[in-house]
């Protein structure tokens, strides 16, 4: 979990949500015996200017972890990583590398079975988002 660390504090993850999320790593990790490789938190900033955490994922190779409402439910899901489609909605957000503290982007990915998995992010998390859109989605498009 400490590879994270930074990640978690550069978009306001406190140590009682670390808490949090360590003990959802450590069911897949531990319980389930699977290798994780990079996190994602999807999130939004609501109407009073907040962040709101929405959905905890997990990635390796293969899979895709993710756990739906991940303050308050022990929800679990997993994946192999393969998607038929994707689509990328953004707003104020056009140097990928750059993002700037009103910058958003949404990433819907399609998959078989008609899954689909939905990503969200504001600020400097849009950098990490599609970050994770090119090592785990873009690759793994069919």
């Amino acid at each position: 979990m400490e590879k994270f660390n930074d990640y978690l504090e550069s978009i306001g993850i406190g140590s009682i949500i670390k808490e949090i999320i360590e003990k959802h790593y450590n069911f897949y990790s531990q319980v389930l015996s699977v290798d994780i490789t990079d996190i994602f938190i999807s999130e939004f900033v609501n109407s009073e200017g907040n962040r709101v955490y929405e959905n905890l994922w997990f990635f390796n190779d293969t899979h895709f972890m993710e756990m739906k409402n991940f303050l308050s439910e022990d929800d679990y899901d997993m994946d192999t990583l393969y998607f038929h489609s994707w689509n990328i909605k953004k707003t104020k957000y056009d140097d990928v590398n750059n993002p700037i503290s009103d910058s958003r982007i949404y990433i819907d990915g399609s998959m078989p079975e008609r899954r689909h998995a939905t990503f969200k992010a504001s600020g400097t998390n849009c950098k990490d988002l599609f970050g994770i859109f090119q090592k785990h989605i873009m690759t793994n498009s069919k």
